[in-house]
């Protein structure tokens, strides 16, 4: 796993667009901080998040992807609502941006230092006040699904030199997969006439959250993030470390589909918080659409 630093200077050293693309990074002044209200909450199951912290990133292209962190850390409150209004910078206005959270009380009086959530949220000059970020496994597992082949890490998301189009698509992908306005499947992008592996993603979402609504763990010890950790840790991969919080864990069975199938099904339960799911283990996790029968 290609693991990166953010860049946080005030001329921001990026490769976003298609003609950065083309000709090479170019070093721009970051647009000023965004003045509208744009607001969310953090959920784990149907749980709020409190105490959660939450970034918000721009992908960034080039031969090492290696995403801009775009405003300082804020926190979820006790219900897990958290505003982001007047905190980030846009570095172009189709900079890809994308919305992480980690750790936070998932209703259970102590932190879980094992929550990792995202919501890919699109390009940053379309932020607007009207759009509400509902973030829980959901949209996680919607998100590493559609923009895998991009994403690494948490800080590390970004297209190929000579591939910003296709990158732009499937970050619009996201759309089609889920709500992120509502954490819900399908996406309001999705076209009439097609459907979505709901149940497969949902199978996911509660694997994500028999973790993430738990205090924690560490690969070995029987819990279940530490079941979910051992079952997605690859030998060839980060020095064969497992992940430590479920968005590490999700890019692992996003890039791995066949590995562990089973037994990362079973710590999915029957009677989990999103419905439908899965009557049994597929042959590999990975999302579709498909057009209605």
């Amino acid at each position: 796993m290609k693991l990166s630093t953010p860049l946080t200077a005030p001329l921001l050293l990026v490769c976003l667009t298609p003609l950065a693309l083309t000709l090479g990074c170019a070093v721009k002044p970051a647009e000023s901080p965004s003045a509208i209200t744009l607001s969310g909450r953090l959920h784990g199951g149907q749980q709020p998040v409190s105490g959660a912290t939450i970034e918000l990133f721009a992908a960034n292209g080039g031969f090492k992807p290696s995403s801009l962190r775009i405003m300082n850390p804020t926190t979820s409150d006790s219900q897990g609502n958290f505003s982001l209004t007047g905190l980030y910078t846009c570095p172009f206005p189709d900079s890809e941006v994308y919305l992480v959270a980690f750790g936070g009380d998932p209703g259970l009086g102590k932190n879980n230092p094992n929550i990792g959530l995202m919501a890919a949220l699109g390009p940053c000059g379309n932020l607007a006040t009207s759009n509400f970020i509902w973030v829980n496994e959901v949209t996680t597992v919607a998100s590493i699904e559609a923009l895998s082949s991009y994403m690494y890490a948490y800080n590390s998301l970004g297209p190929d030199v000579g591939d910003p189009t296709q990158f732009t698509t499937q970050f619009a992908l996201v759309n089609q997969y889920v709500n992120i306005a509502t954490g819900s499947s399908p996406g309001p992008a999705l076209p009439a006439g097609y459907q979505v592996s709901t149940a497969m993603l949902y199978t996911l979402s509660n694997v994500l959250a028999s973790c993430i609504n738990s205090p924690g763990g560490v690969a070995g010890d029987g819990s279940a993030c530490g079941q979910l950790f051992t079952l997605t840790t690859q030998a060839s991969v980060n020095g064969g470390q497992s992940p430590t919080d479920t968005l590490a864990a999700m890019i692992q069975i996003a890039h791995y589909p066949t590995n562990n199938v089973s037994a990362i099904f079973n710590l999915a339960t029957a009677t989990g918080p999103f419905q439908p799911t899965l009557a049994t283990a597929p042959g590999a996790f990975a999302l579709s659409i498909q057009p209605v029968p």
